[in-house]
């Protein structure tokens, strides 16, 4: 059993006794093992993305500072070249 639809958005329902993870949000959204096991699956799947886009961010971030040491450095060298006696 799937839900249809977005996974996200959508509302199941579920009774305690079946859920897997304890927690009211799981409970109100699921109603069988099935759909609290998706339910579980999708926070993990959530947690992940959110993981991935952060690291994604941060590798962007180090990239930049990168290409502003390289031109720096690049700037450094061409100076030096530039005021070395021939």
């Amino acid at each position: 059993m799937l839900p249809h639809g977005d996974p996200y958005t959508s509302v199941w329902d579920q009774s305690k006794v079946d859920a897997l993870e304890r927690s009211a949000d799981e409970d109100q959204h699921s109603d069988s093992t099935a759909m609290s096991a998706m339910f579980a699956l999708m926070k993990t799947y959530g947690g992940l993305e959110r993981c991935l886009g952060r690291l994604s961010g941060s590798l962007l971030t180090v990239q930049d500072e990168k290409r502003q040491l390289q031109h720096e450095f690049d700037s450094q060298v061409e100076r030096l070249q530039a005021d070395w006696p021939v």
